[in-house]
């Protein structure tokens, strides 16, 4: 199908839009913000020496939420979150900006481990959209894995997660963070396939499962506008061969939407990042 039939697919499908399903999309993607703030929550946690409520943090993370899908640089809101830490948890900008950067980190682990068994279905995808060789699509992503893998292992002891003083918790935050990471990818496999359900496409579930997790990658990279560009190159190049890359397309607005709109509470707690330190401790 050439690009103007694409074009045209996509403009159809969303003019038909079932619209429970699409309310569905959001509050599901409501449901990923909560249990994205509950991974912060656990790690900030265990680096700070002072109690952290959870509904004075949950309202901070809807904050940097809102900023994250609302302006052009998504990690805007990671710039809020680093000065609520720095005021009210922590004592330096730096452990600040540690436990924001293992928030990341850890969310991006959770993801990788389940990309993992499908990799070499990704590469075979990028490789025929790009026609490209797929040996040179591995090559590309183990030079990156290998230089990434470097220069952590070189500066591990600098980017060593602050640890409170007063609350060890041994081997229970491992498996928190496990039963949130599942729950993290879960709640987008969830969101991708009430939105392919909005536009009818209703057979697809299995695919949806196997190219979830590369798709959540690809919307919460750090430099774009709440994921725009990247999440819809990510959907049609993973689902277009399964699809349609017009059906791909609507399907990545229709998600997109709905994690623009999950994100709308936070704008009316954009004051929370001042805080205090009644209201962070109770």
């Amino acid at each position: 199908m050439d690009q103007r039939g694409d074009k045209a697919s996509m403009l159809n499908q969303l003019s038909s839009l079932q619209w429970p399903w699409l309310v569905a999309v959001v509050l599901i993607s409501l449901a990923t913000n909560v249990v994205a703030y509950s991974r912060f929550f656990l790690i900030a946690r265990g680096a700070a020496n002072v109690r952290i409520r959870y509904w004075s943090g949950l309202k901070v993370n809807a904050a940097a939420t809102f900023l994250g899908f609302w302006t052009p640089i998504s990690i805007s809101g990671d710039v809020g979150r680093v000065y609520w830490l720095r005021k009210n948890v922590v004592e330096s900008y730096w452990d600040a900006f540690l436990i924001v950067l293992w928030d990341r980190l850890i969310a991006l682990a959770a993801l990788v481990v389940c990309m993992l068994p499908f990799i070499p279905l990704y590469m075979g995808r990028i490789a025929e959209y790009f026609q490209v060789d797929t040996g040179l699509v591995a090559a590309a992503a183990l030079g990156v894995l290998g230089l990434g893998s470097l220069f952590a292992f070189a500066q591990r002891e600098k980017f060593r997660l602050p640890a409170a003083e007063r609350n060890p918790t041994g081997g229970r935050e491992l498996w928190a963070h496990v039963v949130v990471g599942f729950l993290y990818v879960a709640t987008f496999y969830a969101a991708m396939g009430c939105a392919a359900a909005s536009l009818g496409l209703t057979k697809v579930w299995l695919d949806l499962l196997v190219v979830a997790p590369l798709l959540f990658f690809a919307q919460n990279l750090p430099m774009t506008f709440g994921g725009l560009g990247s999440r819809e190159l990510s959907f049609m190049v993973m689902l277009g061969p399964v699809v349609g890359s017009g059906n791909a397309v609507a399907m990545s607005l229709v998600v997109g939407f709905g994690y623009l709109m999950a994100a709308l509470p936070g704008a009316v707690v954009l004051g929370e990042f001042r805080g205090d330190a009644q209201s962070i401790s109770g």
